[in-house]
């Protein structure tokens, strides 16, 4: 209950030392309640004062037709590329901040050009192999399907970190 009350939600995104921000460490989290991006008087203290996801928001725009049949597996689709491997994704992003930092500004870009490719989870890829798959009743396509999804992401963001590294 407290971390999405107020004082909880300021604790997230305000910059630390702010009135009932954070001491120590900057979470950078965006609030979940409005009401931390309606009074302006907090805009000051977060710790990104220039984005409001409710502003944001207004210009969303859902276009049912490229979402039909598809929107049940998205988030199975995001666990298996994202979450279920997020060490390996977290250790790339790691390792592309860092060539930043060092100036190795090339071995970054390419590195994160890898780390971004999401090629294998296009729309096309996601309507005619992935979700026929994913919706059989055939348990073993259906793992299958889930290990080479994990494993594709997984073999990319290794590769994105040894880019990032400095291999070439």
């Amino acid at each position: 209950e407290f971390i999405i009350s107020e004082p909880g939600q300021k604790l997230l995104t305000f910059s630390i030392g702010a009135p009932g921000g954070p001491e120590k460490t900057t979470m950078r989290r965006g609030a979940i309640l409005r009401t931390i991006y309606c009074d302006k008087e907090n805009d000051r203290y977060r710790c990104d004062p220039t984005f409001n996801p409710y502003e944001a928001a207004g210009s969303f725009v859902i276009h049912d037709e490229w979402t039909m049949g598809i929107f049940g597996a998205i988030g199975q689709i995001m666990k298996m590329s994202f979450i279920d491997i997020n060490r390996e994704l977290s250790d790339a992003m790691a390792a592309i901040i860092a060539a930043r930092a060092e100036g190795r500004l090339e071995d970054a870009e390419n590195a994160y050009a890898t780390l971004s490719d999401v090629s294998h989870i296009s729309l096309d890829n996601v309507k005619s192999r992935i979700i026929p798959t994913l919706t059989s009743k055939n348990i073993l396509k259906i793992s299958a399907m889930q290990n080479e999804i994990r494993r594709h992401f997984k073999a990319q963001y290794l590769a994105a970190k040894k880019i990032a590294n400095g291999a070439k």
